[in-house]
């Protein structure tokens, strides 16, 4: 799992998507990286994605270590996908999240 950055370590959220009811634009596992001012990977795009990056970017300004988000993605989000989607979020660094995610990788079938 990753680790919480040191001081000077290039500071990122790993978002993941942790678990999926219904219909939604990525499956459970789906991960993105975001960072101050850039971001890696996607949980799908569009309102979603972008709440997500939001969130994550809050993390980076306070500190916060982690969190864990409820999001249906209906008409309220702005997306017509009709499900639920719960993320992860973990302040890390990119190397460790980088990491986290090659090893995630190497599990799959």
């Amino acid at each position: 799992m990753p680790s919480r950055p040191d001081p000077g370590a290039d500071p990122v959220v790993l978002v993941r998507v942790a678990e999926v009811l219904g219909s939604a634009p990525r499956e459970a596992g789906a991960a993105m990286l975001v960072g101050p001012e850039d971001g890696e990977g996607t949980i799908g795009g569009g309102a979603l994605e972008w709440r997500a990056q939001a969130i994550a970017r809050e993390m980076l300004a306070t500190g916060e270590a982690s969190r864990r988000a409820t999001l249906p993605l209906g008409p309220a989000l702005g997306q017509c996908c009709g499900g639920q989607v719960t993320l992860a979020f973990t302040l890390t660094t990119r190397e460790a999240a980088r990491a986290a995610l090659d090893e995630a990788d190497d599990d799959l079938p």
